[in-house]
Parts: structure tokens; C-alpha cells; sequence
């Protein structure tokens, strides 16, 4: 039971429903990315992947990106053809990435533009990563631009048959008490997990999930799971100034999801001190059902 199957199951029940937003009220924007073109773009990557990398079911592929569209598409991609995805924290210095890369032996690493100076410090070092894929506008010499695969790319199904408890991921610890430890998840695994995220919350094919934070985090990417197993929607809001949270929740109709304490404080202080008023806002939030609150202790004041 391959996890990314959902790209494919989904994309055939409802092409044009969304999936992905990216929010930026600032401005009024937002990027989208729909279930036929979410399955389209794993199935290029993942083409290029198997074709031009030559990797195969086992491998494991080094994933370094900011909350994006690409994020999702990226991590889907390698699953589908049977891989294991490493997404990495993004604050890791190169001598964690180096780390990282000596423990999975990854073959491809993908990462975006901004972080290609920490990759370089230690290229050299980890020889056994024959591929590097860089998302930006700035594809340095020696990578390959991710949206040129995307632009070019073969979208044939790419979905491979997998047994429920190969390995999926390979997530890694913040390393507080040492070096990160890799965390393994097999397809199975993620499926289950995602089911007990849809129980406990009652998440589905109706939820608007809120993920303000970063998708290597299990709090985030797991959460969001339901949405991806039952045709549901994911909002990546991309500006967390309180305001500008509040007016992304409300005018994408979130239902709920998981904020850390310093985000959740930043809004109550916000309204407590009258930058937000709070009036300005009944009727507004009927959507939202509940919030997650958590990477750390949670005081009962900010209850």
C-alpha cells in the first residue's frame, strides 16, 4: 500500500478541487495547487527520478525546503516510486546536513536555492549523493532546476507497489539531547497515523487544515494527513504577523490545526493590547472548529 496513492485516488474523484494554498493577504494572493495538478507534478518528478537518478525502492532521497506547494509535491514524489524522503529542519547547519547524509547514504538531495551555500560547505564530503535538485530562480552549476523538471517533465503514472511496512521516511529529531536521530515511518504507518489524526479530530474531506509551521515537523505534517487522505484542503499560511494569521484563517474558511505557543501568545497579546480588536471578527470564524496547541508546555493563562 503505497501512502502517495492519494495523489492519484484523489486527482481521479476531483481534479479541480484544491488541496494546496499558500496565503499571502498582504498582497491578496495565493498560490494553489489543485489534486490533478498535485498528482501530475509528483508523477513528473517522480519520472525523473527513477529515469535520469536511476533510483529504485529503498533509496533515500535528502529533502531541505521552506513550507511551499513544492514541499508537498517533493515529498510525495519520492514515496510514489517507492523511496525514502528525509525531510530535513531547515535551521540545520551543514555539519547536521552532513550528519544527516552520512546516516541515510541519500542518492538525490532537493533543496531550495537558499540553502545551496550550506550544501556546498560539504558537498565534497558526501560523495555517495550523485544528484542535487535546486528549486529558485538561481539554479547554481552542478544542479538541476526543479522547475525545468516540472516544465519538461513526463506526467504517466508513477505510482510503484509497496508493502505496507517498507520504510516511507526517515524524519529527523531536533537533537536535544545529542546528534538528531532518524525517526523511521513505513507507508503503513503514515496511512494509520493519518486515520487517527481523522478520528480524533474528525478531519476529512471537509477540513481546511491550518499549517502555519514547517512540514518536517510531525506535529504539521502529520496533522495534515487527514486532508490528504480524504480529498480535504491544506492552507500554508505564509505570513504569521497576528493580523495577517487571522485575516488567512478567516478568509480561507479554516476549520483547524496545530499552532505553536509563541504563534498562539503573539495573537492573544495581539488583542490584548488592542492591535487586534477582536470584535472585528464575530461571525467571521464559524469555520474554525479547534485549535492544536503544542511543541512545548502550555501555560494555562494562554488557554
Amino acid at each position: 500500500m503505497n501512502f502517495a496513492r492519494f495523489c492519484t485516488a484523489n486527482a481521479s474523484k476531483y481534479p479541480t478541487r484544491e488541496f494546496l494554498v499558500e496565503s499571502f493577504p498582504s498582497s491578496g494572493t495565493r498560490r494553489v495547487l489543485t489534486w490533478e495538478q498535485l498528482d501530475e507534478q509528483t508523477n513528473k518528478l517522480a519520472n525523473y527520478l527513477t529515469r535520469e537518478c536511476g533510483l529504485k525502492k529503498g533509496d533515500c532521497v535528502q529533502h531541505l525546503l521552506m513550507n511551499s506547494l513544492e514541499w508537498y509535491v517533493i515529498y510525495m514524489a519520492v514515496l510514489k516510486i517507492g523511496a525514502v524522503v528525509s525531510p530535513l529542519n531547515f535551521r540545520f547547519a551543514s555539519g547536521d546536513i552532513k550528519y544527516a547524509c552520512d546516516v541515510t547514504r541519500n542518492r538525490v538531495f532537493v533543496l531550495s536555492e537558499q540553502f545551496v551555500p550550506r550544501v556546498e560547505a560539504i558537498r565534497a564530503e558526501i560523495p555517495f549523493c550523485e544528484s542535487f535538485i535546486c528549486l529558485g530562480d538561481d539554479v547554481p552549476e552542478g544542479y538541476t532546476s526543479y522547475h525545468d523538471i516540472i516544465a519538461a517533465g513526463d506526467p504517466s503514472p508513477a505510482l510503484v507497489d509497496v508493502e505496507d511496512d517498507q520504510t516511507a521516511e526517515l524524519m529527523f529529531t531536533s537533537g536535544t539531547t545529542g546528534a538528531p536521530k532518524p525517526v523511521s515511518h513505513s507507508h503503513g504507518t503514515l496511512f494509520w497515523i493519518g486515520i487517527g489524526n481523522a478520528l480524533t479530530y474528525n478531519e476529512g474531506f471537509n477540513s481546511n487544515y491550518l499549517a502555519p509551521h514547517p512540514f518536517y515537523h510531525s506535529g504539521t505534517l502529520f496533522l495534515s494527513f487527514p486532508s490528504f487522505i480524504a480529498a480535504g484542503k491544506i492552507l500554508m499560511p505564509m505570513e504569521l504577523k497576528p493580523q495577517l494569521l487571522l485575516q488567512s484563517i478567516v478568509e480561507e474558511k479554516c476549520t483547524g490545526g496545530w499552532v505553536t505557543v509563541p504563534t498562539w501568545s503573539d495573537v492573544i497579546s495581539a488583542i490584548k493590547s488592542g492591535e487586534i480588536y477582536i470584535h472585528d471578527y464575530d461571525n467571521k470564524l464559524s469555520a474554525l472548529r479547534h485549535l492544536e496547541l503544542g511543541a512545548q508546555p502550555v501555560p494555562f493563562v494562554l488557554l
